[in-house]
């Protein structure tokens, strides 16, 4: 995320915002506004914002006049920046920066490394110069009355051509801000007419006496060093010497304290209830009781039958539950718990059939397509599951690559998960609890119902009864595809 960008939009677009004792605060409020509704739609999986460093950067080294013509920040601005980045702290949000280079090149460092590791980014700016970044993997949103999700197709239908063109389009044009020269007398749809043309600025510059317009064939001959030089400012520098931690990078909760702390301060009592409201109401844990005869899982199950709501953990030995053997079982109600089977205990999934197919007795619990399996090969239907936290999980954040029970209850509740099964139980519940309310901001709470859940128990159904092949149709075609492989080589 470009912090300076979205700055200077907020202060523009929010006047006549202070606090109390008089300090502005439109900037900070856009900023925090802008970051609430980011977070709350996209739930990224990591997330930064890019700082600027305040010393001259490597560009000014090459280019003097670099940024020459820049305004001084207005005083209303610049007394907020601290403000901000306090801002940033209380969310818990990363803040990146590095003397000698500008955000966007940190931004640049850390897409493409992300690219490279297969992760879907989003660089959340407005400024044009991003889109030579994009590729199959990174986009750029850009965020005004409507939000805009740039990939190559949408750059080249918005700004002409292709993404790995933009810079030669860029180095023709330059930039009245940032006092990059260009080319002088090529305009913006000139530069993209001519790069869709030539292919590129090295080509064009190679065959500019084919060029029609004279202004524009003599611009290209008399300023070649300088359209050169303008292309070497406005490239993106995507190496910067920063060591890249994505663990460091996760999206966090943020700290209501702190958050309270500062938004008292301003002033930003309304946004402070909405943060205080969207945390998670987590209840304290119950009590724990083991259960150890057959006798008293007669008396669980009574007891469980009188609850809203049961949260199950069970734990298994292996990730595949046609291969896995149940370790721990751990039961929990509002107020109070059962570990109901631990390693050396001598009860077995069996003993608590009557709570597993009782369809009376609502249960919450993570990744219940595995449990279904894992009962069927004891002949033990699984009935009432009202919650699924996998399947929560996964509705609310489609894209993310995992949504096993260690992933989500760090990114979730910020807890890494002991082996103890009755720390589990309650962490279900608190995920539970963490999870019901974005399914419901989302409306997908039929979706959940009508076709995900459905869907978990017809696929444990299929893999716990297999699909029939015949060995001889596929030693067929073993043979003819190996045919087919020696006439291919």
């Amino acid at each position: 995320m470009d912090r300076i960008s979205h700055i200077f939009r907020s202060f523009y677009a929010i006047r006549n915002l202070s606090n109390k004792e008089g300090l502005p605060t439109n900037a900070v409020f856009g900023f925090a506004s802008m970051l609430r509704k980011l977070i709350r739609q996209y739930q990224p999986d990591y997330i930064a914002v890019i700082f600027d460093g305040s010393e001259p950067t490597f560009r000014h080294e090459t280019f003097q006049d670099y940024k020459a013509n820049r305004t001084e920040m207005p005083d209303d601005l610049a007394v907020q920046l601290p403000y901000i980045r306090k801002l940033c702290e209380a969310l818990n949000l990363p803040i990146l920066e590095m003397e000698r280079y500008e955000a966007d090149d940190i931004i640049g460092t850390f897409a493409k490394k992300a690219d490279q590791e297969g992760l879907q980014t989003v660089i959340v700016s407005n400024d044009k110069d991003m889109f030579q970044l994009v590729t199959e993997r990174i986009k750029v949103l850009h965020q005004s009355k409507e939000d805009i999700l740039f990939d190559s197709a949408k750059v080249k239908d918005f700004f002409g051509v292709l993404p790995s063109q933009v810079v030669d389009v860029l180095g023709l044009t330059g930039d009245t801000v940032d006092n990059i020269p260009g080319a002088p007398g090529i305009g913006e749809k000139g530069a993209r007419d001519l790069i869709s043309r030539f292919g590129s600025l090295d080509n064009l510059l190679a065959n500019c006496e084919q060029v029609e317009r004279k202004t524009y064939r003599e611009s290209l001959q008399k300023h070649r060093e300088q359209i050169l030089q303008s292309k070497e400012l406005v490239t993106i520098d995507t190496r910067v010497p920063l060591q890249i931690n994505w663990s460091e990078l996760q999206a966090r909760a943020a700290d209501i304290s702190r958050l309270r702390d500062l938004f008292t301060g301003l002033g930003f009592q309304s946004m402070l209830k909405e943060y205080e409201s969207e945390g998670p109401k987590v209840e304290s844990p119950p009590s724990f009781q083991t259960i150890t005869t057959r006798g008293q899982v007669e008396q669980l199950i009574k007891e469980l039958s009188k609850q809203d709501m049961v949260f199950c953990y069970l734990e298994l030995d292996h990730e595949e539950p046609m291969l896995a053997r149940p370790l721990s079982l751990a039961l929990a109600g509002q107020q109070t718990g059962w570990i109901a089977r631990s390693n050396d205990s001598s009860l077995t999934l069996t003993d608590f059939r009557s709570f597993w197919e009782d369809p009376k007795i609502p249960k919450v619990l993570h990744n219940s397509k595995a449990v279904h399996v894992l009962l069927a090969r004891e002949g033990i239907p699984l009935r009432g599951v009202e919650w699924d936290t996998m399947l929560m999980s996964y509705l609310i954040q489609p894209n993310r690559s995992n949504h096993n029970f260690e992933e989500i209850t760090f990114a979730r509740l910020e807890k890494t998960p002991t082996a103890a099964p009755d720390q589990r139980c309650v962490l279900t519940r608190d995920l539970f609890a963490t999870l019901l309310p974005g399914l419901k901001e989302l409306k997908l709470e039929k979706v959940y119902r009508e076709i995900e859940l459905p869907l978990a128990e017809v696929l444990a159904t299929m893999e716990w009864n297999g699909i029939r092949v015949d060995p001889a149709v596929l030693v067929q075609m073993s043979a003819e595809f190996e045919k087919q492989i020696q006439v291919l080589t």
